[in-house]
């Protein structure tokens, strides 16, 4: 093997050591966003009181409903009404929660695709765990009569 040839192929093997460094350091740059945005996601919860502020609602970035408080507003109404516009709270709340984990699944992604993909994965897979698409919900509470 001449020292030219040599010199080619410990030039190759620098340049393919580079790439593999350079590749890790990229994964785990993803790794972290990703980490990053779930750690936020996890602590995301969104309160809601109705139009009147008769009932208000926590719903958690799971979906999971962690809180209802009915106000003195709320006295007085029929159990239908009231059970109606506390869904319908719900119902926002959730939407709500949907439209904060498109934010920040979608803030701060880097346009070569990379983390992208692991923010669209992390967003679809809170779509998946709600029941129905809530972003077509009417903003107008239920007629409380």
């Amino acid at each position: 093997m001449t020292d030219s040839h040599r010199a080619s192929v410990l030039d190759a093997n620098l340049a393919l050591r580079e790439l593999r460094a350079k590749q890790v350091a990229e994964n785990l740059q993803r790794a972290a966003h990703a980490q990053a945005m779930q750690a936020e996601i996890d602590a995301m919860s969104v309160s809601r009181w109705s139009r009147r502020r008769e009932v208000n609602v926590t719903v958690a970035s799971s979906g999971l409903l962690t809180g209802i408080e009915y106000s003195e507003q709320a006295e007085g109404m029929n159990s239908t009404a009231l059970a109606s516009l506390t869904m319908q709270t719900i119902r926002e709340a959730m939407a709500e929660v949907q439209k904060k984990i498109d934010e920040i699944t979608t803030a701060d992604v880097v346009a070569d695709g990379g983390p992208a993909n692991v923010a669209a994965d992390i967003r679809n897979a809170y779509h998946r765990s709600f029941a129905e698409p809530l972003s077509h919900l009417d903003p107008e509470p239920p007629t409380l009569n």
